[in-house]
């Protein structure tokens, strides 16, 4: 995909400052991906926290450090995707892996 001339707006921002995100330069397929692992990491944090909580024998800490493995990169890709749409300085979606 080609990219659009800059306007002369555009081309008093400095290079590394720059976004060149369109619509179709979003990975949807890993944004999809770090959203579903931030929720199912949510869902295994509380669900362990809930049953360490009532029963220490049972397995919830177990699920706990689960759900903290699932969920640092979830909220780690699901913060960068966010920033990057809403267009703030230093967050772009090339740093995204591809899926």
């Amino acid at each position: 995909m080609e990219r659009q001339p800059l306007t002369q707006q555009e081309s008093d921002i400095p290079e590394r400052f720059r976004s060149y995100t369109t619509e179709a330069d979003v990975p949807w397929k890993a944004v999809y991906l770090a959203v579903g692992l931030l929720i199912a990491g949510t869902i295994l944090l509380f669900t362990g926290i809930g049953l360490w909580a009532t029963d220490p024998d049972a397995h919830g800490f177990v699920l706990f450090i689960l759900g903290l493995v699932i969920f640092i990169p979830g909220f780690y890709y699901s913060r960068i995707s966010y920033y990057a749409y809403k267009g703030h300085p230093g967050f772009s979606f090339d740093t995204i892996p591809a899926v």
